[in-house]
């Protein structure tokens, strides 16, 4: 999906998509969506609700061979919108899951990071699905758990609005839980924006490390508890608020039906991260454009402008 001309996500009978995201699966149409007759992503939940994905799927893959490996990928995806370095694949091979970098001679140390910072959360006591290093692969054992995303959408359909909002307070304390502390004024939009007005109470917690893919599709849930997996990227002395509105972001961009449930507003309000909303948007904004493409930098109209070279220099030596 979503086509065999240029394909991001691959199943198979033995994985099939659970629900209709599909890992915020894009549909591109050429040269324009202007004689689109339905959106095919708003069909997508009736047609996985009613297992027969299999033959509605827009393209599919035989595989042929006399190998002995046939057939044992049952799933496979790639990030590919970004930098040659991010680029990784993920695939689900009997029964472990592979992750490794497209571009393995620069996408080592990316690997690497994955591995820290699991060991990372390992010693502030929180739960990890544990992965090895093996012949330039990340792998780990295939997990048949739900995600802590999926409860969320269990808890959806069943209109539980006091378990949504307990899941995002479990969440934010497994943030806070993630790092220590810094001290206030080491917030690293202060050395972004020299500029900006230092205001101790603004920005809320200051985490040492902050773990950008602390996001409920990372994490499964077992035991009422939160078992981590996936987590790529770090950044230094953020506000503990930038990592949960990354999460809250993925959660409704993904499904907006949760906004029937618990609306956004409601959710940013109890984190209070409206009152800083403006520089953690810039911050993220910051970041993708390292991460995905550097030249398109842009911080927005919400902050001072200062040099973007300066900004890009100061993240790539972060990450």
């Amino acid at each position: 999906m979503p086509d065999y001309k240029l394909p991001t996500v691959i199943y198979s009978q033995d994985c099939l998509p659970k629900n209709d995201n599909m890992l915020n699966m894009k549909c591109y149409y050429i040269p324009d969506n202007y004689t689109l007759v339905a959106n095919e992503k708003d069909l997508y939940k009736d047609i996985i609700d009613n297992n027969v994905f299999e033959f509605f799927a827009n393209s599919f893959l035989l595989e042929c061979s006399e190998d002995s490996y046939i057939g044992k990928v049952k799933f496979a995806s790639i990030s590919n919108k970004r930098q040659k370095e991010y680029q990784v694949i993920t695939r689900f091979v009997g029964d472990s899951v592979e992750k490794y970098s497209v571009h393995k001679d620069i996408g080592r140390k990316h690997m690497q990071q994955i591995l820290e910072n699991e060991k990372a959360f390992r010693q502030r006591g929180l739960h990890v699905w544990k992965s090895d290093y093996i012949d330039g692969k990340l792998v780990t054992p295939f997990c048949d758990k739900i995600t802590c995303e999926e409860k969320i959408l269990d808890d959806i359909s069943n209109g539980n609005q006091s378990a949504i909002v307990e899941m995002f307070d479990k969440l934010y304390n497994q943030i806070i839980a993630s790092s220590e502390q810094a001290d206030w004024e080491e917030n690293i939009l202060y050395s972004f924006y020299p500029d900006l007005e230092k205001d101790k109470n603004k920005y809320g917690i200051i985490l040492k490390m902050g773990y950008l893919d602390m996001i409920f599709r990372n994490a499964f849930w077992i035991d009422d508890e939160f078992w981590w997996f996936d987590q790529e990227w770090n950044l230094e002395n953020v506000p503990a608020k930038y990592p949960m509105y990354r999460a809250i972001v993925e959660m409704y961009h993904s499904y907006p039906n949760l906004q029937k449930i618990v609306s956004v507003q409601d959710i940013i309000a109890r984190y209070d991260i409206g009152s800083s909303l403006d520089e953690i948007q810039a911050l993220e904004k910051l970041f993708i454009s390292v991460v995905c493409d550097k030249y398109g930098l842009s911080a927005g109209n919400s902050l001072p402008s200062i040099s973007d070279d300066s900004i890009v220099n100061t993240i790539n030596r972060i990450l």
